[in-house]
């Protein structure tokens, strides 16, 4: 008996603990200083969502939390790859796009995803030599080359990763530098979570 009200004390306490000890902050809102990865590993998935322009195809707290989080410009890369023997066109997009969903924590928005396959496509299309290693200088700078990586970040509107010249000469901004809008082409490894990055 003792024991079982040990157990409700200490559950008890837990509970007050996880009601009462949250952020010491005196703002009242929730500061995401989660750091993003991949491409955009010197922003906090605050500042991401911050810099990217939510009128465009990535819009979705889903699109911009996968985008930060995970390492699309490999998974993307390893789905454009795993995607290979698949006929080009829609056939390839869909095995693309199963691909992506499979191996993310929450599913794109369907314009996200149109994005990120076009990405995949215009690499597959024009990169191939150079984006057999998708997370390579040369992958990306064929894909800015060829106009995959402006195209990707005109369309989800996603930031260009810190470095990347998408030859506008200035990057930082879903739009820097960025060609022609949604549906592009964006590369094999469409980074930051989306495609581009090196």
């Amino acid at each position: 008996m003792r024991s079982l009200i040990a157990v409700l004390i200490a559950a008890a306490a837990g509970s007050v603990c996880v009601v009462g000890c949250g952020s010491d902050s005196d703002t009242g809102g929730s500061v995401s200083t989660t750091q993003c990865v991949g491409a955009y590993t010197d922003l906090t998935q605050t500042e991401f969502s911050a810099k990217a322009d939510t009128k465009l195809g990535c819009a979705s707290d889903d699109d911009l939390s996968n985008s930060c989080l995970n390492d699309l410009q490999s998974i993307a890369g390893g789905c454009g790859k795993g995607c290979l023997n698949q006929a080009v066109g829609s056939a390839a997009d869909k095995c693309v796009a199963e691909c992506l969903t499979n191996n993310l924590p929450k599913a794109f928005s369907d314009s996200c995803m149109s994005c990120y396959t076009a990405d995949v496509a215009c690499a597959r299309e024009l990169c191939i030599g150079p984006c057999f290693m998708p997370t390579s200088d040369a992958c990306a700078a064929c894909r800015v080359e060829k106009g995959c990586a402006p195209t990707f970040y005109a369309c989800s509107g996603l930031p260009v990763p810190t470095g990347l010249d998408l030859g506008g000469g200035e990057g930082g901004g879903a739009n820097d530098g960025a060609s022609a809008g949604a549906g592009g082409s964006p590369a094999a490894e469409t980074p930051a979570a989306g495609a581009g990055g090196s």
